[in-house]
């Protein structure tokens, strides 16, 4: 808060010490204090000029009269009174200094208060001192007994003080003294000691006031606000507007902004007279402007300037009204008001800028330019001057005038050699080299700025700005270090983190070490944000995953980066990066919209010959050959220098095979040796040759091809001998491959191709049905194979062998085995699989639920799931276990969409619905049977559905819908236990309804239309009971008789007779 500097007293010494002086009848004998006396009945009387002449001459005549102390007091007090006060100051400076001139206490007071007046607290604080120490001897002299010892004085009591005014005074003076010179401590101190010396002074709210006053200096704003608390309970309304103001300052401070608010409004609204009422008009106005509500605002700032014209805040109100303009983007209002302050107010030149601002603001920079360099001459003394050149040098650097630029702040530098502008130029010097791409010298102005000033609160921005230069001057290594400062991997931020990562990420790029590049760009991802500067960042991201081949998240970045910038240079390689990751992932076909994208929409991308050729690959793996043709054509057609023209070649030869079109396979695998002889894929091409050859009974012209092979690949000779073999057991031929496959494992014991051919030999084997053969080569495999993982997949395709000739036990012991090693995920999963059902082919359905359930457990999104599930739930349904079958059956549902087969769907919706009405889920389980219905309208277990769907509407007692239900099933006129149940539930709900005449006729039909004994038993039972209701016992007697004659030993026959014996007990009674 600025602090006010406030007199604490204007003692006017004809009111205070009006009877310092007495009139005497002065004798004739005394003649010389006859002016002495006269000066003194003046002074008594006001006429302080008239006093003055006697006093002067009095003191001139008679400088050695026992009276000229006491008349330079008088001539003292009167130039005091006519507000002579250097005069006075004199004269009572002189006194204060003569131990024999009276009224000391009077003296030390006048004096300090003429030195008050005169901006002189220090010399004050002295004299103030000097009359409350005095005071407070006086005070403790006069107090009664005195004791000797600290320890046996006595409290001071304050009845003992007669007469404490002339203290109060001095106490009150010091305070104002001690105040003015910034000595808040004191003011507090001497404050709290006046206040206990005389609680109620007429100096207490004044005192107080500068009390609080120096607690907002402190920062102290709790303490200052209960300072204010007495000056608001006397309601003394000279001190009212200023406290008011400094409790809002207050509680702004302390962020309690609600209450400030409603105190600037006291204060503005209660005292409008005040000028404190302008101050709080504009700090309220700053608070709204700060909050940019701008309305409110400019209501604060516009009742200023209407009611106060004449404060020193009316041409900054003016300016900050003129600025919620420019924020509200009334750009024409704004104009007015700072075109009308720039050029008549005591604010030009900050009016100047902030006009230019208005221009730049709606990007007329010329304009803004033109205003600032008109400010250049007018304003070189204005102390904004500074901000004028800064804001002329940041104009320039908008229209990439750095040079200029350049120039102004060089100028602002001659002008501040050193201190906060003298910063700000080097550092805006700096920036402006940096963004005209000279980076060398920005680089010598960030040093000079560093070297010069550690402590500046700009240190971040120019360290930063440092690296910058040393990242575009190539020097990585030393911009790295500067970087890292910047970044913690904590989760705690500064300002330049997410540009610091970013830069890291792509220095490390650039060193190839994508891992640490994406750490550093995940500092970024968790809180991306939205300026251009990190337009590159998913696209960095993406690149990166992609390298270390974590697939699945390039994919994901990419996916953000093309959704984000759908026109940027980089969207070409985002398209061919994500559809290599989808390949990658084996999941081909999400690749093909990304590579027809890029060959629609950027005919000229480098990636292009590439896309081409992922394009023809996946044709090719779905055998589409035409569509795979067509776009490896175009790489051999137009892109012939292209690293991928020899695949291309080779894929078109696989593509013209797979068409049957030999001589087109054969000029194409030719082409590839003949152009590319030394490319990896040369020696298969030439061996693919002869391959052709033979396909076309070519046997002579092979041979040569094959010779061929041999003389350019002597290196490869097994693999002529092994692909040889391995086609002929592609034209069909398996005794014939296995025979050539002998003799290559003859001839070549140790090549690196051994294990392919004993698998090879194996489903030759197998083709011939010979699986006991089969199996010989697959433990030969087993045996030889070093490579952990590929002698787990041979042993596993042993175990389905095993199962598929019904050698279970064989098939678990090798399961077991795989088991009890270290397996991939992905093998495990087919192994827990083939393990329950072997266990289900020995009818171990128990062992088979443990393994299907564990089989769930490790592999919650396995595509066995629903099989596992199922088969798991059936054999909790077998031991009426159904809440658990039906967890079961509803995780096999829920992932049934993994399976493509209708009947395992069908039997696992069946299963759950049926489960949910054993565990009493009946709107669930009626929903599961609609689902049945509606999704599998051709299904064997179609009538059995409705029968449910039926049941389960008897159970919510919709009995009329259900009974269409088990019409329909009924209806078919199938002699089946599903209808028979159906007719026999037809009954049941018209009992429910208590329509008894239509459940009888139901009934009856059960019996008459079916031969299922069940629910003959049943229905009959149940039509002895109806009649029973009508009170047709005779009736129903001779049917639970005849229940109990024709289905003996049924629980249906237990219920009859158990009946007929009630009855009969009842009528005995």
């Amino acid at each position: 808060m600025q602090k006010s500097i406030l007199v604490i007293f204007s003692v006017l010494a004809i009111i205070l010490y009006s009877n310092v002086f007495i009139s005497y009848t002065y004798a004739e004998e005394d003649r010389t204090l006859e002016k002495y006396y006269i000066a003194n009945a003046l002074y008594n009387k006001g006429l302080y000029k008239l006093a003055i002449n006697d006093y002067t001459s009095f003191i001139e005549l008679y400088p050695d009269s026992p009276k000229i102390l006491s008349a330079k007091l008088g001539l003292a007090l009167s130039y005091y009174a006519l507000n002579q006060l250097e005069k006075a100051e004199a004269l009572f400076s002189e006194l204060a200094d003569n131990d024999k001139a009276p009224q000391q206490q009077l003296v030390h007071n006048l004096l300090g208060e003429c030195l008050l007046k005169a901006g002189r607290p220090a010399e004050a604080e002295i004299a103030f001192r000097w009359c409350v120490e005095h005071g407070k001897e006086r005070l403790f002299m006069e107090l009664p007994g005195i004791a000797q010892k600290h320890s046996e004085t006595p409290n001071i009591s304050m009845a003992t003080v007669n007469d404490l005014d002339p203290l109060e005074r001095s106490y009150a003076g010091l305070i104002e003294s001690l105040y003015q010179q910034n000595k808040w401590n004191r003011v507090i101190t001497y404050t709290e000691e006046l206040i206990r010396l005389a609680p109620k002074t007429e100096f207490a709210n004044r005192t107080k006031l500068l009390s609080a006053l120096s607690y907002y200096e402190l920062k102290q704003y709790k303490e200052s606000i209960v300072c204010l608390d007495n000056i608001f309970a006397s309601k003394d309304s000279q001190f009212l507007p200023q406290a008011y103001l400094l409790l809002a300052d207050n509680q702004f401070k302390l962020g309690d902004i609600t209450p400030a608010k409603k105190s600037y409004n006291t204060v503005i609204t209660e005292f409008k007279k005040s000028e404190l009422a302008c101050s709080a008009l504009f700090r309220l106005g700053t608070i709204y402007y700060n909050e940019k509500a701008y309305d409110k605002a400019s209501q604060q700032f516009s009742n200023l300037i209407i009611s106060y014209p004449s404060n020193t805040l009316f041409d900054e109100a003016n300016l900050y009204l003129g600025r919620c303009y420019l924020n509200q983007k009334n750009y024409s209002k704004a104009e007015a008001v700072f075109t009308k302050l720039s050029t008549s107010s005591k604010i030009e030149c900050k009016a100047t800028i902030w006009l230019a601002r208005t221009y730049t603001r709606q990007n007329q920079l010329d304009k803004s330019e033109g205003i600032l360099k008109n400010g250049m001459d007018k304003f070189t003394s204005n102390q904004n001057y500074p901000s004028l050149l800064f804001s002329y040098g940041e104009v320039l650097m908008l229209q990439n005038k750095y040079d200029q630029a350049i120039i102004i702040f060089n100028k602002a530098l001659a002008y501040f050699k050193e201190g906060k502008f003298a910063a700000d130029s080097i550092r805006l010097i700096a920036f402006a080299q940096n963004r005209k791409k000279s980076f060398s010298e920005s680089l010598k102005s960030c040093d000079e700025f560093l070297d010069k000033f550690k402590n500046n609160s700009h240190i971040s921005d120019v360290m930063f700005l440092k690296a910058e230069n040393l990242y575009f001057l190539e020097k990585y290594e030393a911009s790295r270090i500067i970087y890292q400062k910047f970044v913690s991997f904590d989760g705690s931020r500064q300002k330049y983190t997410n540009e610091a990562a970013y830069r890291l990420a792509e220095i490390y790029i650039k060193q190839k070490d994508y891992k640490q590049a994406l750490e550093n760009l995940s500092v970024i991802l968790n809180e991306p944000p939205g300026d251009p500067f990190f337009e590159q960042l998913y696209y960095l991201a993406g690149y990166c995953a992609f390298k270390i081949k974590n697939y699945e998240k390039a994919i994901l970045f990419f996916k953000e980066f093309m959704a984000q910038h759908p026109k940027d240079k980089n969207l070409d390689a985002s398209l061919i990066y994500s559809a290599l990751s989808y390949a990658e992932t084996n999941n081909n076909k999400a690749a093909v919209p990304y590579l027809e994208t890029l060959i629609k929409n950027y005919p000229d991308s480098f990636y292009l010959d590439q896309a081409y050729m992922e394009l023809g690959k996946y044709y090719y793996s779905v055998n589409d050959y035409s569509k795979a043709q067509t776009n490896l054509e175009t790489i051999t057609e137009n892109y012939k220098q292209s690293k991928f023209a020899p695949y291309a070649k080779y894929y078109l030869g696989w593509v013209a095979l797979g068409n049957q079109d030999y001589d087109k396979a054969f000029h194409s695998f030719d082409s590839l040796v003949k152009d590319h002889p030394d490319h990896s894929l040369a020696s298969d091409s030439q061996f693919q040759k002869a391959i052709v050859l033979i396909k076309q009974g070519k046997n002579k012209e092979a041979e040569d091809e094959l010779k061929i092979f041999i003389m350019n690949y002597k290196s490869n000779l097994d693999e002529a001998s092994f692909y040889y073999a391995l086609a002929v057991a592609r034209k069909g031929d398996a005794k014939e491959s296995n025979t050539l496959f002998e003799k290559f494992l003859k001839d070549y014991p140790n090549s690196k191709l051994r294990g392919e051919a004993l698998y090879e030999m194996a489903w030759n084997a197998r083709t011939m049905k010979d699986a006991d053969q089969a199996k010989k080569y697959y433990e030969k495999y087993v045996d030889a194979e070093k490579s952990d993982n590929k002698k787990q997949a041979i042993m596993f395709e042993l175990a389905e062998l095993e199962y598929d000739t019904k050698s279970y036990d064989r098939s678990l012991d090798i399961l077991n085995k795989l088991l009890s090693g270290k397996i991939n995920p992905e093998l495990k999963e087919k192994i827990l699989y083939r393990k329950a059902w072997c266990y289900m082919e020995k009818n171990q359905q128990y062992e088979a639920m443990k393994v299907f359930e564990n089989l769930m457990y490790e592999f919650p999104n396995s595509s066995f799931l629903p099989v596992a599930a199922y088969q798991a739930g059936e054999k909790r349904l077998s031991e009426k276990e159904y809440e658990a079958a039906y967890s079961d059956f509803k995780k096999a549902w829920e992932k049934s969409s993994s399976t493509s087969s209708d009947n395992i769907k069908e039997q696992i919706l069946l299963r759950l619905g049926e489960t949910q009405t054993l565990t009493d889920r009946w709107i669930d389980a009626n929903n599961s049977f609609k689902t049945f219905i509606t999704s599998f309208p051709k299904s064997k277990f179609y009538y059995r559905a409705k029968m449910w769907s039926g049941w389960t509407l008897e159970n919510l007692k919709r009995y009329q819908e259900a009974i269409e239900q088990y019409s329909s099933v009924v209806n078919t006129r199938q002699n089946s236990s599903i209808a028979a149940r159906s007719q026999f539930q037809i009954g049941e709900c018209y009992f429910s309804m208590k329509e008894f005449d239509k459940a009888i006729i139901a009934f009856i039909k059960v019996e008459t239309d079916y031969d299922f004994p069940e629910w003959i038993s049943k229905a009959q039972l149940e039509t002895a009971r109806v009649l029973m209701l009508q009170n047709k016992d005779k009736e129903a007697n001779q049917i639970l008789k005849k229940v109990i004659t024709d289905y003996k030993g049924t629980e249906e026959a237990s219920i009859a007779s158990d009946i007929l014996s009630s009855r009969e007990e009842k009528a005995f009674d």
